[in-house]
This record gives C-alpha cells, structure tokens and sequence, in this order.
C-alpha cells in the first residue's frame, strides 16, 4: 500500500493490474483521507450536501449530477476513475460485502468533508453517506454526468 501511494505521489505509472483490488482501494482511501481539499472541495461541501437532502430520489441524483458538474478538472477526472474502479468493486459484493452501500459509508466522508469541524458537521455525516452511495449507484446502472469541457480516459 505505501509503494502505491508513493507511486500516485511521484507521477510514476502505478502498475495496479497486478495488484489486489482491496489494497488499492485501502490505499486510495488513505491518500484521499490525507490531501488538504477534500476531492469533493470545500467550496462545493453545501451544493452536495443540499442535494443529498432532496426528497426524492430522481431529485437528488441530479442534484449530484448538478454538482459533480461543477467540480475543477483535476478533480472531476480523479472522482470518475475513482467511480469506476469502487463500481468494480461493488460488482464483487457477493464476495467482498462492499456494495454501493457499503462504500458510501466508508468513502463519503473521504471525499467530502466540511472545512471546519463541527456539531453540525458531524451530523451530516449521513448525508455524506448518501452522496457517496448514490454517486457509487450512477455510475453503476450507467447514469453519468459528462462534462464536454474535461476529457475522462
């Protein structure tokens, strides 16, 4: 796991084909934890956590469209590849136990966090939870959010 996230830090290529899905994913998860803007950035923490609280379904999927839209480049690219590798993932659920579901929990909070730590903040943990759960479902059952502006590849 420290060779891989030593390798995502130098830009050398990082070789995953031989590696187990789980150790990249635990090391995905701990260089993400660690960077100082969350992936899902601060300034954009309120648009996804408004549209996790949507009430109904079809309306917070687009709000999370709406708002994955609005993310720099950079970070745009980074969250669909990081999409389409836990969909793999969630694909083995039967062996792993790590469905859509499962992964919001675990990665929600890494990729969105609030800039200062709160009460509140801590409250809306779930509501992370959701984001991530339903970011994981989209790119899933095939529902995404191109953007014409960044290539993803």
């Amino acid at each position: 796991m420290l060779r891989l996230c030593a390798c995502a830090e130098t830009g050398k290529p990082l070789g995953l084909d031989d590696e187990d899905p789980t150790t990249v994913t635990s090391a995905l998860k701990l260089y993400l934890r660690e960077m100082p803007v969350p992936l899902m950035t601060f300034e954009l923490h309120a648009d996804f956590i408004r549209a996790a609280k949507v009430p109904t379904v079809e309306g917070r999927v687009a709000a999370i469209k709406e708002s994955v839209k609005k993310l720099p480049a950079l970070n745009y690219q980074i969250l669909n590849a990081l999409v389409m590798h836990l969909s793999r993932v969630a694909a083995k659920s039967d062996q792993n136990k790590m469905d859509a579901s499962n992964l919001g929990v675990v990665f929600g909070p890494t990729l969105m966090r609030p800039l200062h730590e709160s009460v509140y903040g801590i409250m809306e943990i779930s509501y992370q939870n959701i984001v991530g759960t339903l970011t994981w479902k989209m790119i899933r059952v095939g529902v995404g959010w191109a953007r014409t502006d960044v290539e993803v590849g």
